[in-house]
This record gives structure tokens, sequence and C-alpha cells, in this order.
């Protein structure tokens, strides 16, 4: 008997929910629509002249003999063909900023201030011309500079 009833019951709700289904299609009762997700943001990628150097790590005498700055550069190339050619040569450039450095700290007072900073990417500079020659490296570019102790 309880069977029956439901049969019933559903019977008699399928019209309504026909003619509501009709409705909506009609256009009314409609849902507002859904905004559209935005589109996720390209990757960015660094021109192809520039080329970032293996981190830096210096002495900051000052601070005791275990404290050290360490620096993230990118060089900015004249040419993207000479990438490959100057990560070649990236020992050379790293190791002649390194023996700079220990000849003449850049640091005062156990901190390197934007003069020191400025020394730094000078030194960078000067290291991959140098190096590289000197038309290949327009500029040096410091990412991050780190005194750790």
């Amino acid at each position: 008997m309880l069977h029956r009833r439901q049969l019933l019951a559903g019977l008699m709700a399928a019209p309504l929910l026909l003619s509501g289904q009709a409705l909506a299609e009609e256009g009314h009762g409609e849902a507002p629509p859904k905004p559209a997700k935005p589109k996720p943001p390209k990757p960015v990628r660094p021109p192809d002249n520039f080329m970032r150097l293996s981190p830096i790590v210096l002495p900051v005498p000052e601070r005791g003999p275990y404290a050290y700055a360490r620096i993230e550069a990118d060089l900015v190339l004249k040419d993207p063909l000479q990438r490959d050619a100057a990560k070649l040569q990236q020992p050379a450039i790293l190791s002649r900023i390194v023996d700079e450095a220990w000849a003449s700290p850049v640091s005062r007072n156990g901190r390197i201030d934007s003069d020191g900073a400025k020394a730094i990417k000078e030194r960078i500079l000067r290291a991959a011309r140098q190096v590289l020659g000197p038309d290949t490296v327009q500029e040096v570019l410091i990412a991050s500079l780190l005194v750790m102790s």
C-alpha cells in the first residue's frame, strides 16, 4: 500500500517538474550566469640576454671568521648568443670576484651599505668584462645580497 502512494505522488509531481523545466528553458526562472574564470597568468621569463651567476659568497671579516655575504647577480649581455660562452667562463668570473674580495673587503663595520653594494656591482662588472671582453657585458643587476654570520 505504501508503494502505491509513493508511485501516485511521483506521478502527480512529474508534470510540475516538467513544467518547471519548460519554464526554465523559456527563460523564466533562470539562474544568473556564472562569472568566467580568470585565465592564469603566463609565466614570466627573463630576456634571452640575461644570465644568472651562481651565488657568490664573499667574506665579511669584521663580523668574525664565519661571516659572509651571499650575492645573486644577473649579467646583462650585449648579445644573447654570448650566453653559452659566458656560462662556460663563469668559474673564472667568480674566481676574480672572490680574489678581489679577500684583497679588499667592501663591508664597513660588518655591514654592506649602498656604497658597498655599488662597489660589489662594479667588481662583478669589471671581472666579467675582463674575462668575457670589454663590450660583452652591458650591466650587472644584483638580485639579492644577504650578510650572514
